[in-house]
């Protein structure tokens, strides 16, 4: 799982945001390629980061409600 990130910014699809979890998570590196054409007009040094354990956790447990 991974997120699309600038600096301490996370892409929620149309705009970086600083809440992660209003981010897009992605299962692949394909399904980023739409949002990262987008985000690179805003940030060309964007980039692609794994979640850490707490993210990963905190969104499994929301998945499951």
């Amino acid at each position: 799982m991974m997120f699309l990130k600038s600096g301490e910014l996370y892409w929620d699809g149309s705009a970086f945001q600083a809440d992660y979890r209003k981010g897009v998570v992605f299962g692949a590196m394909m399904a980023a390629g739409k949002y990262l054409r987008q985000a690179n007009r805003i940030d060309p040094k964007c980039q692609i980061v794994p979640l850490t354990d707490r993210q990963g956790r905190e969104i499994q447990s929301i998945q499951k409600r």
